[in-house]
């Protein structure tokens, strides 16, 4: 048993534990048990209490899911770098020896994997670039022999979720992460270079020694094909994963602990499938409009329709999780992929249609909500809200705060939305056309056909599949991510500008967090 390891499991089990065990063991809150059980793990690892690389490099991976403030020396970016550096001595970047035992074999390859996956994401949710290069290694792809899951089925727990049934669905997710994560590095190598291009040369350097952040984008007309191509390949991911992996939102009389884990699990695949998309085509509309090479109307137009579903469905997840009491358990990650969700529906509010409105307050209420729920245990995500408040600020929107409830209302003009006035029973007018039928969560957007690239000099015809899509409910297209009194440059997930603000001032102006779990 490795002691670095064991502190490291605590330290992320502990978010899954019920508060009165917390409390029974010394502690405040999950937040001063998370700190706790990380300082520990970090204390051995610092004075080299484990020898064997593979529990190092898992305590590693465990390790990068903290974060208390943006520029932590120590944070998700320096762990996964000893990940890294561990995997290519370890030769995890490479086939293994058909001579080792099946399950080492099985172990390697899910570590690998593991750290690719979060590799991609940190890359999607700070801006940094990615480690792991598609050309440097051959290790396959993970299949569910790899999860050895004969193995895990035993009678004595069968009561706690861990049946086959349930084991092989989050051994699918798992692989469709890996998947999807792929196909996060293509739209991130595509878009963003460690050379800023001539409008993002002039962002505001750091100059007090924190990790900053290092891609910039770098988006040029003559990459639209491959726009297209990524776009076709994101659809095809998403119309071809197993049933297991998507995400069905239940009740909660039919919840029990397995359908709990794997909607929260469903939900984060859902999360990253469309905040990549909108990731996709988010620099193309935030390009400055002084750029020498315009892109097409029509292409503009695509963008626009592509940003806004993706953010009307991320919204709907919002208010399915919240409803059900999952948002304290999601992926640390999706804290920086709600920014992009909350700006986009501020967008939307210039539609000024009745109903537009008050599901863009609705939606903007419900971010919040999910992410106040997220704040109890990870300090990052103050940051978070405080970045997001700030724009909300700037956009005229007034917030409504009650001492035990947090975010209660919120308002726009001579329009509001409060938790009062929702009522559950009423459908999601999603406010994007659908093609497909069921729910919107199971809706798979309009694909956009190769031959509809257009090129800067002569915009081709466009093809039935592309007037399927609806109209974007904004008046503009030149700043889908800018209010009028906002002058932000925009990067992958706002995270640019997100870590140059004062950290202390911007913090005052968090939401209000009710008092400690009781």
């Amino acid at each position: 048993m490795s002691l670095l390891l064991l502190q490291a499991v605590f330290f992320t089990g502990v978010t899954f534990v019920d508060l009165a065990e917390i409390h029974s063991a010394g502690f405040s809150s999950r937040r001063a048990a998370r700190k706790t059980f990380y300082e520990r793990a970090r204390v051995l690892y610092d004075f080299d209490a484990e020898c064997d690389r593979i529990p190092v490099i898992q305590a590693a991976l465990l390790l990068s899911y903290w974060a208390e403030a943006p520029g932590d020396n120590k944070g998700g970016w320096h762990w996964t770098g000893i990940c890294y550096t561990l995997a290519l001595t370890l030769g995890l970047h490479r086939e293994s020896d058909s001579t080792l035992p099946a399950r080492h074999i099985h172990l390697r390859k899910r570590i690998w994997w593991s750290f690719y996956i979060r590799d991609r994401l940190i890359a999607l949710g700070m801006c940094r670039p990615l480690r792991v290069k598609d050309d440097e290694f051959n290790t396959p792809m993970l299949t569910l022999n790899d999860f050895d899951l004969d193995d895990l089925v035993t009678d004595e727990f069968y009561d706690l979720a861990f049946t086959r049934e349930h084991q092989k669905a989050l051994a699918e997710m798992c692989i469709e992460m890996a998947h999807l994560s792929v196909l996060i590095g293509k739209v991130i190598n595509l878009h963003f270079s460690l050379i800023p291009s001539t409008e993002s040369a002039q962002h505001i350097k750091d100059h007090t020694g924190r990790t900053t952040t290092i891609l910039l984008p770098n988006v040029r007309v003559d990459q639209l094909e491959s726009v297209i191509l990524l776009d076709r390949d994101l659809q095809t991911w998403n119309k071809t994963r197993p049933l297991s992996t998507i995400f069905q939102p239940t009740t909660l009389q039919n919840c029990t602990i397995s359908t709990s884990i794997l909607t929260v699990h469903q939900a984060f695949l859902q999360f990253s499938f469309f905040s990549t998309m909108s990731a996709l085509y988010r620099p193309l509309i935030n390009r400055r409009s002084t750029s020498t090479d315009k892109l097409p109307s029509k292409f503009l137009q695509i963008s626009s329709k592509r940003i806004e579903e993706s953010g009307i469905e991320l919204a709907a997840a919002n208010r399915e999780l919240y409803n059900l009491d999952f948002a304290g358990f999601l992926h640390p990650t999706i804290a920086t992929m709600e920014l992009p969700v909350i700006i986009t529906h501020i967008k939307r509010l210039q539609h000024r249609h009745h109903g537009t409105v008050l599901q863009a307050l609705q939606s903007i209420l419900y971010c919040l909500k999910v992410l106040q729920k997220m704040q109890d245990m990870y300090p990052g995500v103050d940051l978070v809200i405080a970045f997001a408040l700030d724009v909300m600020n700037r956009s005229g929107i007034e917030l409504q705060t009650d001492n035990e409830q947090g975010p209660v209302e919120v308002r726009y003009g001579d329009y509001s939305y409060s938790i009062a006035s929702d009522n559950l029973d009423e459908p999601h007018d999603s406010g994007v056309e659908n093609d497909s039928p069921g729910s919107v969560f199971l809706g798979m957007p309009a694909t956009i056909e190769h031959d509809n690239v257009m090129s800067s000099s002569q915009e081709r015809q466009q093809s039935s599949t592309l007037s399927d899509l609806p109209e974007p409910q904004w008046d503009s297209q030149s700043d889908v991510f800018l209010t009028d009194t906002m002058d932000f440059d925009p990067a992958f997930s706002l995270m640019y500008e997100f870590e140059t603000l004062n950290y202390r001032e911007i913090s005052q102006r968090a939401i209000h967090r009710p008092p400690a779990e009781t």
